[in-house]
C-alpha cells in the first residue's frame, strides 16, 4: 500500500512541476505586456488625444509662442517664421474640419517652428544692436575729429567762409545727433536708418574743412 501511494505521489510531482512552469510563463508574459503598455501606452494615448493637451490648447500655445517671436522682432524675413504661421494656419483648418489628430500635429509643428523663429529674431536683434553700437562709436569719433579740425582751420578765415563751414558743421551735428539719440533710447533700427544721412553730412563737412585748410595752406 505504501508502495502504491509513493508511486502516485511520484506521478503527481511532474504534474505540479508543469503547472508551476506554466504559471511562471504566464507571469513572465504578463510582466512583458505590462512593461510594453507602460512604455508605449502613454505615447499612444497622447497620439490619439486621450492624454495631453487638446488641439485647441496646442493651437493656443503655438499662437502665444509665435506672438512672442514677433515681440522679439520676427518678421516674414525671419527664419522659420513664415513656416510657423503656415503650420498654425493648417492646424486651424484641421480643427475646423474636426480632424483633431492632424490639428494637434500641425500645432505642435507650429510651436517648434515658432521657437526657432524666436531664436532667429533674438540673434538678428543682437547682431543689429552690435552693428548700431559700432556706427555710434564711429560717428562720435568722426564728429569729435570734425570739431577739432574746425578749430584748427577757421581762425583767420573770412566770415563768409566761416559761416559756410558752421552750416556744414551744424548739419553734421544734427544728423549724427539723431543717431545718438536713437541709440540712447534703445532703438538700434533707427540708428541704422539714420546711418546713411549722418555719414553723408559728416563727409560733406569734412570735405569742406579740408578744402578750407588747403586754401589756407594748412
Amino acid at each position: 500500500m505504501l508502495a502504491r501511494m509513493g508511486s502516485e505521489a511520484a506521478r503527481r510531482k511532474p504534474d505540479r512541476r508543469r503547472v508551476l512552469v506554466a504559471l511562471l510563463r504566464r507571469i513572465a508574459i504578463g510582466a512583458v505586456l505590462v512593461s510594453l503598455a507602460l512604455w508605449f501606452g502613454p505615447g499612444l494615448l497622447v497620439e490619439i488625444g486621450v492624454l495631453g493637451p487638446t488641439a485647441e490648447e496646442r493651437i493656443g500655445s503655438a499662437e502665444r509662442t509665435l506672438r512672442a517671436a514677433e515681440s522679439y522682432g520676427a518678421t516674414a524675413g525671419t527664419g522659420s517664421y513664415g513656416e510657423a504661421k503656415q503650420a498654425l494656419q493648417e492646424a486651424r483648418g484641421f480643427l475646423a474640419q474636426q480632424r483633431s489628430r492632424e490639428a494637434r500635429k500641425a500645432a505642435a509643428r507650429a510651436g517648434v517652428l515658432a521657437i526657432e523663429a524666436q531664436r532667429s529674431a533674438l540673434l538678428q536683434s543682437e547682431q543689429q544692436r552690435r552693428r548700431a553700437e559700432s556706427v555710434v562709436k564711429e560717428l562720435d569719433a568722426r564728429v569729435n575729429a570734425l570739431e577739432e579740425r574746425f578749430g584748427q582751420v577757421t581762425p583767420g578765415l573770412p566770415q563768409p567762409a566761416v559761416s559756410t563751414l558752421l552750416s556744414r558743421m551744424k548739419e553734421a551735428r544734427q544728423a549724427a545727433g539723431a543717431v545718438f539719440l536713437a541709440w540712447e533710447k534703445g532703438e538700434p533700427q533707427r540708428v541704422l536708418a539714420g546711418e546713411g544721412p549722418a555719414r553723408a553730412a559728416v563727409d560733406a563737412a569734412a570735405r569742406d574743412l579740408e578744402q578750407a585748410a588747403r586754401d589756407k595752406g594748412l
